[in-house]
């Protein structure tokens, strides 16, 4: 991984609050499937933040293109078929 996709990474892990008043809720890991059409690969990332431009910030810092590829952001870790 890239200094960059892991710099994004830690960026996006929430810190931990208190308990009491003070507790924060801790966003369920959610995961970005890439289909990327130039590698024609798959690729799954793990992700805290389903946020479109962030997604796309961070596919464009992972080396993707884009434009040339199709994501989508769920909750689902593995492929079903």
């Amino acid at each position: 991984m890239s200094d960059s996709v892991k710099k994004y990474f830690e960026d996006m892990i929430p810190e931990a609050g208190h308990f009491g008043n003070n507790a924060r809720e801790i966003p369920k890991r959610m995961y970005i499937w890439v289909l990327d059409f130039g590698t024609g690969e798959v690729y799954r990332y793990d992700t805290w933040n389903p946020d479109t431009e962030a997604c796309e910030e961070f596919l464009d810092n992972a080396g993707h293109k884009v434009q040339n590829c199709e994501w989508m952001v769920t909750k689902n870790k593995d492929v079903n078929f």
